[in-house]
């Protein structure tokens, strides 16, 4: 299984899909911090309606 060498270039590549994704820096800031939190508190409901405003906001949904 392939797998990221360290955390730090999980979080870097993470970052610049999400980047690419969205194409607003800030906006992408304010998901992806938004996206830890979700994370850390277990709010799968959240982390679900995130995700899918990341790809309604995106490249992907013009």
């Amino acid at each position: 299984m392939l797998t990221y060498p360290n955390k730090e270039v999980k979080i870097s590549l993470n970052s610049y899909i999400l980047g690419y994704v969205v194409q607003n820096r800030s906006e992408s800031f304010r998901l992806t911090l938004k996206l830890q939190l979700a994370f850390m508190n277990g709010n799968i409901d959240e982390i679900v309606e995130l995700i899918k405003s990341i790809f309604a906001s995106s490249i992907f949904g013009t």
